[in-house]
């Protein structure tokens, strides 16, 4: 079995790694990665706010493409970890407020 932090190496690389797709168009390979990181991050016990900025970021995507309902959920889940672990996360709680205002 792989250690763990090993395992949160290659989720944060696939969350960076996400990003960099969309920033150059290449969504659908972003979606892929985010939601990759964050299954590995949802098995590591003590990466809530990782998990919250990948929904995050996954909210953002999923606002961009039109997918509301998608963007509504993963941003309302964030937010949720956001208040059970809300020091640190301020920026991450910040964001997904924006996401939220926009939605409406």
């Amino acid at each position: 079995m792989a250690h763990p932090w090993g395992e949160l190496d290659k989720a944060e690389c696939k969350g960076n790694l996400g990003l960099l797709y969309f920033n150059n168009g290449q969504f659908k390979e972003g979606q892929k990665s985010l939601e990759d990181a964050l299954r590995v991050f949802r098995s590591i016990p003590g990466t809530e706010p990782l998990q919250a900025k990948s929904l995050t970021n996954l909210g953002i995507y999923y606002l961009q493409n039109n997918k509301l309902d998608e963007a509504w959920r993963a941003t309302k889940e964030a937010l949720t970890i956001c208040e059970r672990f809300p020091v640190g996360t301020e920026q991450i709680r910040n964001s997904c407020l924006e996401i939220l205002r926009q939605l409406r």
